[in-house]
């Protein structure tokens, strides 16, 4: 049986562990707090660039001419881009995105899939099911947290060079779209070629 001070020992680590926890909870709203002013404050950018796109689609219709970009690519896969966390704790949003990916691809069983993956918990996934040889590039610089637009462009080149040099005939994003703090919707949009309606899904999430 434990004695008096082994008791009060255990209540002051409880308490000392109380504290801790109270303090990580305190600094992981405010960084998701700053993290939802950002995804709100992007949907008006988001929704005029993609509406500019689209217009620009719809005008040129069938005649793409040698517009690459808006005609299909030579080359017989398909680039995703499977945007992920780097950490755990975070409830069902990896794995609610895992699954609508397995969904995704079951429902395209032609796709040929080559992974650009961002986030750590995407990597770990992939390498566990065996499609290590399937994952193009794991980018993992910058952490999530701190990607900013110079990030954004690096990735998006990396994806117009696949898909120009004929190793990728489309590139499509599969992603958990923010709605509200507690409301993430694991979505999938096609990015490249550009088509008139390609982008509205990213628009309307704000991606």
């Amino acid at each position: 049986m434990a004695s008096i001070r082994d008791l009060r020992q255990r209540i002051k680590s409880v308490g000392n562990i109380r504290q801790i926890t109270r303090a990580m909870e305190m600094v992981a709203t405010t960084k998701l707090r700053r993290f939802q002013e950002r995804a709100v404050a992007s949907r008006p950018y988001a929704r005029e660039i993609a509406g500019l796109v689209g217009r620009l689609a719809a005008m040129l219709g069938d005649d793409v001419g040698d517009r690459p970009l808006f005609k299909q690519g030579a080359g017989e896969h398909t680039a995703i881009l499977l945007v992920t966390s780097d950490r755990g704790l975070c409830g069902a949003y990896n794995s609610n995105l895992f699954r609508f990916l397995e969904q995704w691809l079951r429902e395209h069983p032609g796709v040929k899939p080559r992974y650009f993956v961002y986030g750590r918990k995407g990597y770990q996934y992939l390498c566990r099911r065996g499609r290590e040889a399937e994952i193009e590039r794991y980018l993992v610089e910058p952490v999530l947290e701190l990607t900013d637009y110079r990030a954004a462009a690096r990735t998006s080149n990396l994806l117009v060079q696949a898909f120009q040099s004929g190793q990728c005939k489309d590139v499509v994003i599969v992603y958990s779209a923010f709605e509200s703090m507690a409301r993430y919707v694991p979505t999938a949009v096609p990015l490249l070629p550009i088509q008139g309606g390609n982008l509205s899904g990213a628009a309307d999430t704000g991606a």
